[in-house]
């Protein structure tokens, strides 16, 4: 075994010590960034809404514990549309508004814009970690977390939507524990694993295609394994995660307390029926929300987001396509596969279930991104490998000026 030269070693610390300094300075700067401009964003319309949801489960909540029985204790009369949300993040906001003793509607406004944008820089973080495992370069997946800060709809609603925003964060951070839990198998993993599926159904009930992606997979995993103590072991962590999911998911909502089942059919059932029944503005013409057509989600994802974005998105798209068809490795079929679904299927289920813009499925943005990063690696490996010489340089560097351009051209927007 031969000892790797002093050399080598020391590009590598080098190597560490400017991914250190470069992800620091990066998420430091997010957070100071932030921290200065978080007063100067509006109040959002459901914000009374919201506000009243949170209030009326930490009543209900208190009621509970002050009673000591749950059957003794009257649910809380809530607006009809906000009895299919869950209350988890309204409730925290709710408890950090009494921990700090607020009580000016401007100082409460405040403190919840923070914390938003609190989740945001969490979800940011969530996504960096999912690119660093999905495309093993800690530069590709800054580059990402770049893309998802400079996103004027998305960064501008991370400091007052408290519903769509924690949900992007709890959604990314879901797609991270599963492919961890694929990746390594372990008990921890798994529970890790739970813990996020079940902040996710909590925040919004669209978040239970998280735990039937990670059905599927496992059942692909498991017809893989050979090895009948490795199948055993597998058997155990599926029996801990969609064990423990349910009792995490009913703890954190109020609602399943009394009736676990039947409530949470009741919600399902709603959530599958409702559709929205007022006038929506689309391409000029009042619409009933029911009656949207098919492209009101990408047409309003694709004029909201920059062009670099979606242009690399297309491409991403095709060579997922592609890698699936002819790629060898299992975990790069798998995962390309699991973004198809955690990008595709919720845009499928929304026709008539979402309004006022696409905030309501603002959380497979980051899945976009992926698919845009991955189209942006294709480009780059398509001219190093078919051009060569000046014609290569050329290509590179307008690629590299594109973007620059571009992202450029969105922070001065933004700002």
């Amino acid at each position: 075994m031969t000892t790797p030269p002093i050399s080598s070693i020391l590009n590598k610390m080098k190597e560490f010590q400017i991914k250190r300094v470069s992800i620091a300075i990066f998420f430091c700067i997010l957070l100071l960034t932030g921290l200065l401009v978080f007063k100067d964003y509006g109040v959002h319309w459901d914000e009374y809404n919201n506000q009243n949801l949170g209030h009326k489960w930490r009543v209900y909540i208190l009621n509970v514990l002050y009673n000591g029985s749950i059957s003794k204790t009257p649910l809380p009369s809530v607006y009809h549309m906000d009895s299919l949300h869950g209350p988890i993040v309204e409730v925290f906001l709710g408890v950090v508004k009494n921990s700090l003793g607020l009580t000016l509607l401007r100082d409460i406004l405040f403190m919840r814009h923070l914390v938003c944008f609190l989740f945001f820089f969490l979800g940011i973080y969530f996504f960096y970690l999912l690119c660093n495992l999905h495309f093993k370069n800690w530069k590709i997946a800054l580059l990402g977390c770049l893309f998802l800060v400079l996103s004027p709809r998305i960064f501008a609603n991370s400091f007052y939507d408290t519903f769509d925003i924690p949900f992007l964060s709890f959604y990314t951070l879901s797609i991270y524990t599963l492919l961890r839990w694929l990746d390594k198998k372990t008990l921890l993993n798994a529970t890790f694993h739970a813990i996020s599926c079940a902040l996710l159904i909590d925040t919004r009930l669209i978040g239970v295609l998280i735990p039937l992606f990670t059905f599927l997979c496992c059942v692909v995993d498991f017809i893989r394994i050979t090895s009948n103590k490795e199948k055993i072991e597998f058997i155990k962590q599926n029996l801990l995660y969609f064990g423990l999911l349910p009792i995490i998911i009913i703890l954190g909502w109020p609602l399943l307390w009394s009736h676990p089942i039947l409530n949470f059919k009741n919600v399902l059932q709603e959530t599958l029926n409702t559709n929205f029944p007022y006038y929506v503005l689309y391409l000029g013409k009042l619409t009933l929300g029911f009656n949207l057509p098919w492209h009101y989600a990408p047409v309003y994802i694709l004029i909201t987001t920059p062009l670099t974005y979606c242009f690399c998105f297309f491409l991403g798209i095709l060579t997922a396509v592609k890698l699936i068809i002819k790629n060898d490795s299992f975990i790069q079929k798998r995962n390309t596969f699991l973004f198809i679904l955690c990008f595709f299927i919720p845009l499928f289920l929304t026709p008539g279930k979402i309004y006022n813009s696409w905030r309501h499925i603002f959380f497979i943005y980051p899945v976009f991104l992926i698919f845009s990063l991955t189209g942006l690696l294709a480009l780059r490996e398509a001219i190093k490998n078919k051009t060569k010489g000046k014609l290569r340089l050329l290509l590179q560097n307008a690629l590299i000026s594109l973007i620059v351009l571009n992202l450029g051209h969105t922070i001065y927007v933004m700002v």
